[in-house]
């Protein structure tokens, strides 16, 4: 894989993670790039500009955003072929995490150079680690779509799935998908996560009621919804109401020679299930009838 202080005829595209907020959350790899490359292809020119002056880098900024990749991969392109690397920054975590970036590491890959990620700050990642939610499982949603019946149905879909999902939402919109979400995902609490590694950041959880009166329609929002614990629970318990089953199943045949009903108040006191509902399922097993 070709790293950042490699010589090749072709240049390379380097991803660099850039901050959420906090310029010391740059890595040290990120930076030393950032400081020697020739050229950055961004998301804003004036963000990434205030980045690379922060670093004393002189770098050459142009703009790469959804309304003009196409042409600004010919630059990035043209570059490539004339040896060059080039970096790519949005305005704060991973280029394509809903951002633009893959249709850029897609077209560069497509013309046989190597793309090379510097891993570093992601908006999601970070809150579902804040949040204090379950943690195991998690999908990511992006933004939700403006209209409210497909808000809706992906709100459904997605909450059917033993996972936790993360979700960004504008300050103007995050009480509408509070209130979605308290409509949707019953019982299921949600953490608020706002400007994080800002100054005024701030985690709230709780439940959707809970939040509304406390939530702020400023900055920026990463909501986490946790899974639909209650459901977990059932499908818990069904797998254990399975065990129990096959054990009492197990019970009746090794103790064939003894009377149902003994049996079944043995299995009642091992396994704390109700004397005459063993007692049906040991009939069952052994084919007799009362």
């Amino acid at each position: 894989m070709p790293e950042e202080n490699a010589t090749s005829a072709k240049g390379t595209l380097f991803l660099v993670g850039t901050p959420l907020g906090n310029l010391e959350d740059l890595t040290i790899r990120a930076s030393n790039l950032l400081k020697k490359i020739g050229w950055v292809a961004c998301e804003d020119t004036r963000v990434t500009r205030r980045l690379l002056s922060h670093l004393g880098s002189h770098a050459r900024v142009f703009s790469l955003r959804r309304h003009n990749e196409r042409r600004a991969l010919e630059k990035v392109l043209r570059h490539l072929r004339e040896g060059e690397d080039v970096a790519y920054c949005t305005d704060a975590g991973l280029p394509a995490i809903s951002d633009p970036g893959t249709f850029l590491v897609d077209g560069v890959r497509a013309e046989g150079f190597a793309v090379v990620p510097l891993p570093g700050p992601t908006a999601p990642s970070t809150a579902v680690s804040w949040s204090g939610l379950e943690a195991r499982r998690w999908v990511f949603l992006g933004f939700l779509p403006k209209l409210a019946r497909e808000r809706e149905a992906l709100l459904k879909r997605f909450g059917e799935l033993n996972a936790t999902l993360v979700l960004f939402e504008s300050p103007h919109r995050v009480r509408d998908l509070l209130l979605e979400i308290a409509e949707y995902l019953p019982n299921r609490r949600v953490a608020d996560c706002r400007e994080m590694t800002k100054q005024n950041e701030e985690c709230l959880v709780g439940f959707p009621e809970e939040l509304l009166p406390r939530v702020r329609a400023r900055g920026e929002h990463v909501i986490v919804v946790e899974p639909d614990i209650g459901k977990e629970r059932r499908k818990s318990e069904g797998r254990l109401s399975l065990d129990l089953l096959e054990t009492l199943r197990k019970m009746a045949r090794f103790h064939r020679n003894r009377k149902a009903r003994d049996v079944a108040r043995m299995a009642a006191e091992i396994l704390g299930i109700p004397a005459n509902e063993a007692y049906g399922i040991i009939l069952e097993e052994r084919g007799e009838r009362e």
